[in-house]
C-alpha cells in the first residue's frame, strides 16, 4: 500500500463556484426538500379538485345547478325536490276569477283537452310581472281562453319555469307544493 495522502477529489465548478462536498450535499438536500413540497403540495390539489367534481356531479342537481323534471314527478313525488332548484315544462294557466287559491298552476297538458284524463298541475308563486309574460291560458272559472304568444292561433304555447320548489305544509285555500318561479320562458 502507498502511504502517501492524496489530496480530496472536488469536482472543477464546485471549485470555480467556492463549494466544496458539504456544500454540494446541502444543496441536493434542499432540492430534495423542494421536490417533496412539491409533491405534497400537487396532491392536496389533486385532492381537492377530486372532491370538487364529486360534490359538483353528486350534489349538483337541483342544489348548485337547476334539475329538469316534468310536473308529473313533481306531483308524484314531491319529497324528492323539497327545496332544491327545479326547472319544469307545461302550460302555464293564470286564475282570473275570484276564487280561494293560487292565481298561476303549471299542468303537464293542455287543460282544455284533458278535462277527465289524469292531468297533474303545480303551483307557481312569484313575482307576477315575470310570471304574466308567458301565461298560456286564461281561466275565468269555467272556460278556458288562449292567451296571445308566439306560438299558432288557438295554440297555447308550453313554458318553461325554473325556481324553488318548496312546501308550504298544510294549507287550506291553496296548493301545499309550489314552485317559486325565479324565470318564465316560452318552451316552443
Amino acid at each position: 500500500m502507498d502511504s502517501t495522502i492524496r489530496p480530496r477529489k472536488v469536482p472543477y465548478d464546485s471549485i470555480t463556484r467556492g463549494e466544496d462536498e458539504d456544500s454540494t450535499l446541502m444543496n441536493v438536500y434542499s432540492k430534495t426538500i423542494k421536490h417533496r413540497t412539491t409533491v405534497k403540495i400537487l396532491a392536496i390539489v389533486i385532492i381537492v379538485v377530486l372532491l370538487g367534481a364529486f360534490a359538483y356531479f353528486r350534489l349538483g342537481p337541483g342544489w348548485v345547478y337547476e334539475r329538469d323534471v316534468s310536473v308529473r314527478e313533481l306531483h308524484e313525488h314531491p319529497s324528492l325536490y323539497l327545496g332544491q332548484r327545479v326547472k319544469t315544462i307545461g302550460y302555464l294557466v293564470k286564475h282570473i276569477a275570484p276564487h280561494f287559491g293560487d292565481t298561476y298552476t303549471l299542468c303537464e297538458g293542455d287543460p282544455r283537452n284533458l278535462y277527465f284524463a289524469y292531468n297533474p298541475c303545480i303551483a307557481v308563486a312569484g313575482a307576477s310581472s315575470t310570471i304574466d309574460l308567458h301565461v298560456s291560458l286564461f281561466h275565468n272559472g269555467t272556460s278556458y281562453e288562449v292567451a296571445p304568444s308566439p306560438c299558432s292561433f288557438a295554440v297555447p304555447c308550453r313554458v318553461v319555469v325554473s325556481g324553488v320548489f318548496i312546501d308550504r305544509g298544510p294549507v287550506t285555500d291553496a296548493s301545499q307544493y309550489v314552485i317559486e318561479a325565479s324565470s318564465t320562458a316560452w318552451h316552443e
